[in-house]
């Protein structure tokens, strides 16, 4: 028993994926789900009064752009938990 409580606190601590294989020994690790610290970007001041440098546009526009990779990147780790969750009923259902 100590050897398994060992093993289970190395694989945590190393932090490898465990697949479906695992549920053969009795472990089963919940997915964890993605953070979204995303912050929108904020509109140059001088967009009202229409009096931006090209510089200024620029940087909103990247920031624009980085913003959007950012939520596709979110969305791809949200499809990534979505199927981690998947495996880890199906671990589960194994051990029942």
């Amino acid at each position: 028993m100590k050897a398994r409580a060992l093993t289970v606190v190395l694989v945590v601590t190393a932090g490898l994926s465990v697949g479906p294989a695992s549920a053969m020994q009795g472990i089963c690790f919940p997915p964890r789900a993605p953070s979204a610290l995303l912050t929108k970007p904020h509109r140059p001041f001088c967009a009202a009064s229409r009096s931006c440098s090209s510089w200024e546009v620029d940087s909103y526009r990247l920031a624009v752009e980085n913003h959007f990779r950012n939520l596709r990147d979110y969305a791809t780790e949200v499809d990534r938990f979505y199927s981690r969750a998947a495996d880890y009923i199906e671990c589960m259902a194994r051990l029942d």
